[in-house]
């Protein structure tokens, strides 16, 4: 399936990228509409249309259509494969190879899609008077939408066309769905009935037909899933109408409305919600009865914040509604057309029994914990006070309501949904690429069998997840529309865009930073690509910016937070903070905190921050001491990106995860503030790439040789400059070897060195294989000013980072078990 994905992706990349303009006017002289004497039939009067936006052609008198490669195939005689393979040749792409299965696999797919073009086009040349009258005095339609629409009538005779006339196999007719066989013949699948065929990008798609007389069942289509919205070409607009059935679409469209139709109210599914990124406002125009009215309901609650739903006049379609109505009373309409929850409001009548709206009230209220509280607080103070003539007490009550249910979200607690499953705000499970903002509204994004889709829920078991508010969010999202083209990019699709992606990170950080050198920006553009591959690490380098006051520090580390997987600056150690921010959203932690380690021994927090650094690490609390032994802890995976700044040099443990960045005065002067806002493009272009490497990882490689917690720390940013830029790697291996040495030759100057010297002092002192922590303590803390003395605690942590095992001193105070052969690995260290 995903290699399949890959080669439908390429095929589209090259479609994309190809001016079929161009390539059709070596052949057709078009006009400055895009038109021209058909070349596949005798024609006098321009009927071939090109558009360039959907990237397809189409004959209004011969009925012949497609896409670059079926108008080569026509045009030249070319396969398929000969077409992609000269189209893919002027832009620059190699054909990938294919094994014999795939292009058996393709060709098969073709000549179906072929097969459905040409029912299609013959359905419409035996368009009947009785059919003809119908749409046009039954149903409104002109010529003109008959034609464009390319409207048929199955005669029965259908078979006889593809199979004597096409040449096409029976079993390809039947599979492709146009034909049934019934014993030795072959029959029209529509016969009897007027057919409507779905055309994507000049490709019929699906096809539907509606009975002229007294055939069960009324409606019929091509059997099968029905995987498009009916005229999907018309989503490209702003402005869409939703309608319940085709002719209510066709009879919008003729009325100068673009529109899209689903084929029933229950065929409206969740990966639909995608395809309307480009649509900011989707008016819902279902038919005027109960089933209509719910499913409206349904579709706009799944559209979210940028559906309207429109109410058409009691008993009315929309077909039925311009038959006797302008175009002008139709905006009116749209005018009056309201969001989904003042609709649901406006629903409920507007004399209700005060003892009964709470409960009539209650899915409004559910729906309102799910906004930002200022939007809720809209609904409340203006439209539900007004409708109902409530007084202030009673919207405090409503109010205090709505609070409850945004509470039990927000504490990650399940709540009650209409359709009876639970809801849970949730932003982390397998599969999700991010949240990203669509039209003003939270949604996820999704990554489902190759394509990345917009969704507002999703269901998991009992439970319906749902994206966390906006309030809740401390990070400025993607823009959903933008992360979609991204993705969809003829760039992603050849393999250029983590290259380009990578180039442009560095030149961010070089715009707004001063680094100790050239080298440092394109780790910075790796380590920002690493925040979103974190499932694929085990360990992740914490960054460290230490350095004077007014060097920069801030500037710097907030602009990789801008760009890094939800970044989130933070000023303060509150332990329950970073446990949720790890633990609900994977966030990135930037602590811009003064005197940053000491505040972290004065709280007993070190081992939160340092347990970020390798993925297996978990903190233990005591949350609920009523519960007794065992039950009574809980424990969290505080694994993720961190930034950490300071302006005193940081503590050796902490050092030995880091990567470590001392800032000089700058050289150079920025005048450019560093904002979020400038960096979302950037952000946008990083989540599309994690949505396209979301299943494949990093690379697999062994981290460098010889470089011990070094090789750890700088592994996953070699994986990532291999996936990204591998010409690089040989520079990035000296660069490593370069900045090991540094560290060993700053490690004998460490603390951990001063320590270690210490006990080479005191062996003397060791008493049956032991050396009391107080008098390492003393020793340490001879000749230093009290305000830099260690304490016994510290000292002991050191100890037991250093190798050593804590034993119980005869006297009963704390000791470390001397251990000859810890000694000995610690000299060598120190001594390389």
């Amino acid at each position: 399936m995903k290699r399949m994905n890959d080669i439908r992706n390429f095929v589209d990349t090259v479609k994309e990228r190809i001016d079929i303009s161009e390539v059709i006017g070596r052949y057709v002289k078009l006009d400055g509409h895009n038109k021209g004497l058909c070349p596949f039939h005798t024609d006098t009067n321009p009927s071939l249309s090109v558009n360039t936006k959907g990237q397809y052609f189409k004959c209004f008198g011969c009925g012949r259509g497609g896409d670059v490669f079926r108008f080569l195939e026509l045009q030249d005689g070319m396969s398929f494969m000969e077409a992609l393979r000269m189209t893919a040749g002027e832009i620059g792409m190699d054909l990938p190879s294919f094994t014999d299965e795939e292009r058996l696999a393709i060709a098969k797919q073709k000549e179906i899609d072929s097969i459905l073009n040409h029912a299609a086009w013959y359905h419409h040349q035996q368009l009947s008077s009785d059919a003809k009258e119908y749409l046009i005095n039954i149903r409104g339609f002109n010529e003109d939408t008959i034609k464009r629409h390319q409207v048929g009538y199955g005669d029965g005779t259908l078979g006889e066309y593809l199979i004597d006339g096409c040449n096409k196999l029976p079993g390809l007719c039947v599979e492709a769905g146009v034909l049934v066989k019934v014993r030795a013949d072959y029959k029209d699948h529509f016969a009897g009935r007027i057919v409507f065929p779905n055309v994507k990008r000049g490709q019929v798609v699906h096809m539907s037909g509606r009975a002229l007389g007294n055939i069960e069942p009324r409606h019929l289509h091509l059997k099968g899933e029905i995987r498009y919205l009916y005229n999907e070409d018309d989503l490209r607009h702003e402005i869409v109408v939703l309608t319940e059935g085709i002719p209510d679409c066709l009879s919008a469209i003729q009325a100068g409305f673009p529109s899209v139709a689903v084929l029933g109210t229950s065929s409206f599914k969740p990966e639909y919600i995608d395809r309307f990124s480009r649509c900011k406002t989707v008016y819902v125009a279902m038919d005027a009865d109960n089933p209509g009215q719910q499913a409206a309901l349904k579709i706009g609650s799944m559209l979210g914040s940028k559906a309207r739903i429109l109410t058409l006049p009691e008993g009315n379609d929309l077909n039925e509604y311009f038959q006797g109505h302008s175009p002008e009373e139709f905006k009116t309409l749209m005018a009056e057309a309201k969001d989904i929850i003042r609709h649901r409001v406006f629903q409920i009548p507007q004399d209700t029994d005060k003892i009964e709206l709470p409960t009539v009230l209650e899915p409004v209220l559910r729906d309102l914990a799910l906004l930002d509280k200022l939007q809720a607080e809209t609904y409340l103070s203006r439209d539900i006070k007004q409708r109902f003539g409530l007084s202030t007490a009673e919207v405090t009550a409503y109010r205090k309501k709505v609070k409850e249910f945004q509470k039990n979200l927000d504490d990650g607690k399940a709540v009650d949904a209409d359709d009876g499953k639970k809801l849970q705000m949730c932003a982390k499970f397998e599969g999700l690429v991010d949240l990203a903002d669509d039209n003003g509204e939270v949604v996820f994004l999704i990554k489902q069998d190759g394509e990345l889709k917009i969704q507002r829920l999703v269901e998991q078991d009992e439970k319906a997840l749902i994206p966390p508010r906006k309030d809740c969010i401390r990070w400025m999202l993607p823009r959903a529309e933008e992360v979609l083209r991204h993705y969809n990019s003829p760039e992603m699709t050849s393999g250029e865009f983590g290259h380009q992606l990578y180039t442009e990170l560095a030149e961010y950080h070089r715009s707004i930073s001063e680094l100790p050198s050239d080298d440092y920006y394109g780790v910075l553009a790796c380590w920002d690509m690493l925040t979103y591959f974190q499932e694929h690490c085990e360990y992740f380098p914490i960054l460290c910016f230490s350095a004077l006051p007014a060097r920069g520090k801030t500037r710097t580390g907030a602009g990789i937070t801008f760009v890094s997987y939800r970044g989130i600056q933070e000023q303060s150690l509150r332990e329950a903070n970073v446990m949720r921010f790890a633990t609900y959203l994977g966030a990135t932690l930037f602590f811009d905190v003064r005197d940053l380690w000491k505040r972290l021994l004065a709280t007993q927090s070190d081992d939160l921050l340092l347990s970020r650094f390798e993925k297996k690490n978990q903190i233990t609390r005591v949350l609920y001491p009523d519960r007794g032994p065992f039950e009574d802890m809980t424990s969290f995976s505080t694994f993720g990106p961190t930034i950490v700044s300071s302006n005193e040099a940081i503590d050796d443990i902490l050092e030995s995860r880091c990567i470590t960045l001392s800032l000089r005065e700058a050289r150079r002067t920025f005048n450019n503030d560093v904002l979020e806002k400038d960096a979302l493009p950037l952000r946008e272009k990083l989540v599309a790439f994690r949505a396209k490497h979301l299943d494949t990882g990093l690379p697999d490689m062994d981290k460098i040789p010889g470089l011990s917690r070094l090789g750890d720390i700088l592994k996953p940013l070699h994986q990532i400059l291999m996936l990204v830029h591998p010409e690089g790697s040989d520079h990035f291996v000296q660069f490593a070897r370069q900045l090991d040495a540094e560290r060993k030759m700053s490690q004998r100057n460490s603390s951990e060195a001063q320590l270690f010297n210490i006990l080479i002092l005191l062996e003397q002192r060791v008493d049956h294989g032991m050396l009391a922590v107080k008098d390492i303590t003393d020793g340490y803390n001879v000749d230093r000013q009290e305000r830099y003395h260690f304490t016994p605690h510290k000292i002991s942590r050191m100890l037991r980072s250093m190798g050593f095992s804590s034993c119980t001193m005869p006297n009963g105070n704390s000791g470390i078990v001397w251990e000859q052969q810890i000694i000995e690995d610690i000299r060598q260290r120190f001594a390389a």
